[in-house]
């Protein structure tokens, strides 16, 4: 048992190397092929210029990422060319920006632009050279400030002007630009070599629907559905009439009756003061309860005024007949608060006007009941 111990544990520690061994193996090819599959490094004085690509050649449905990273001694400023929808024969799906902290301690400072693309054709895509600014700034100066003089107004609030060389924040800065080389990129398909997308695709030829045959059960349901629509509609007829019968058993058109009135007041004799003021408080009040049974206007408790602002409010047949009404009225008025005593034709006059008011305006649905029509 002793002896079986310690080759156990030998066992163990070699199985254990082993795979120590193999994980660091599989750590360094997937580095490797994690690499970019392009890298363009350039260094013009102190400023370095590298621009990684994850791949030189993608497919139509695959994304490319490409990245413009500026190396530069502390206190510059690197400005990238405006990049909008498209970058080239590439569709910018998104992009990303790196700048450089103020407050970091390093000795070069790292400026990265990287963009997420897409192709729309296949073929070999190129894009062109580009131009990249470096600007000289004072180390003391903030980003917010460098941003601020190249013309980012946003950064108004950020940069604090109360430190640094105001005469130098003030003036241009001295620059240098940069050109990125032109980069060929190689889009592939995802078709097959020898597919032909000339030719056309195979029809099949038309399929015959099997007829379907009508269950008697919908023979059934249409008929009792036009048998209920039969029944209402007669149901409703039948009602419209009992009502109309209903609406007679009540009394009479509103006009008939107020016309019977006019005449019955036509042929009164009237003599003295006292008789006629009695006489025009009838024929006004005549008129303002047709007014109210026809129109649906409060006439019989209003002034002459308020019943004729009514009538200009409401536009509608009573308002063609306005000047007739204000007419009307307000010769009625005049007799019952002003003593005016108009002669028989001037009476028989405005009654022979009433009628014709009434005339034109009747509406035989307009119904009252036979009570209301004795009021006189």
């Amino acid at each position: 048992m002793r002896m079986i111990i310690p080759v156990v544990n030998r066992v163990t520690h070699f199985v254990m190397a082993i795979w120590l061994a193999v994980s660091i193996t599989t750590q360094i090819v997937s580095a490797d092929e994690v690499s970019p599959e392009m890298e363009i490094r350039n260094q013009i004085e102190d400023v370095e210029l590298v621009i990684r690509a994850d791949r030189k050649e993608i497919s139509i449905s695959d994304q490319l990422t490409l990245g413009f990273t500026i190396f530069t001694p502390v206190g510059r400023l690197v400005a990238f060319p405006h990049v909008g929808k498209r970058l080239g024969p590439f569709r910018v799906v998104s992009y990303n920006s790196v700048r450089p902290q103020a407050e970091a301690d390093h000795e070069r400072e790292e400026w990265r632009q990287e963009y997420l693309l897409e192709a729309d054709s296949v073929g070999e895509k190129n894009i062109r050279s580009m131009t990249i600014t470096v600007g000289e700034w004072t180390s003391s100066m903030s980003v917010a400030c460098r941003l601020l003089i190249r013309g980012v107004r946003d950064q108004e609030g950020e940069c604090d002007r109360s430190s640094g060389d105001q005469a130098y924040i003030e003036r241009p800065p001295e620059t240098m630009t940069l050109k990125t080389p032109p980069l060929t990129f190689l889009v592939t398909t995802v078709l097959a070599d020898d597919a032909d997308i000339t030719s056309p695709l195979e029809i099949a030829p038309p399929v015959s629907l099997p007829k379907v045959p009508t269950p008697n059960w919908f023979w059934a349901l249409c008929a009792g559905a036009f048998v209920s629509v039969g029944l209402l509609i007669w149901w409703l007829l039948h009602r419209k009439r009992e009502e109309m019968v209903d609406s007679t058993a009540l009394g009479n058109p509103a006009h008939l009756a107020v016309l019977a009135i006019l005449q019955k007041l036509r042929q009164e004799k009237i003599s003295g003061s006292a008789a006629v003021d009695a006489f025009y408080v009838r024929l006004s009040d005549v008129l303002r309860r047709y007014a109210l049974w026809r129109f649906g206007v409060s006439a019989p408790y209003q002034t002459t005024e308020e019943l004729l602002a009514t009538i200009v409010s409401s536009k509608g047949i009573l308002a063609e007949h306005l000047s007739f009404v204000g007419k009307f009225f307000h010769h009625c008025d005049a007799v019952k608060f002003a003593q005016h005593e108009p002669s028989d034709l001037v009476r028989n006059n405005f009654i022979d006007e009433a009628v014709s008011f009434v005339t034109v305006t009747a509406d035989d649905q307009v119904m009252i009941p036979a009570e209301e029509g004795k009021f006189s």
